[in-house]
């Protein structure tokens, strides 16, 4: 149990899932752990608020997205 990714390290896992909080979490989380970018690694990233911060983020910041899915509820 930790804050984030901060006892992680880069090879104790090849997927990352981080969902339900703000883009702007997310990207916190993210920034603390700068091995997530090398891509060796899956990220599934799940923004409730602030996707378009947590989108610049990464765009900014050497990562690449493959494939983005929008869903409504209404």
């Amino acid at each position: 149990l930790c804050n984030g990714l901060c006892n992680f390290q880069e090879n104790d896992a090849d997927t990352v899932f981080i969902c339900g909080m703000g883009g702007e979490l997310i990207s916190e989380i993210l920034s603390a752990a700068p091995w997530t970018s090398n891509g060796k690694h899956k990220l599934i990233l799940q923004p409730m608020t602030r996707n378009e911060k947590l989108r610049m983020f990464l765009q900014e910041n050497g990562y690449q997205i493959i494939e983005e899915c929008f869903v409504a509820v209404h």
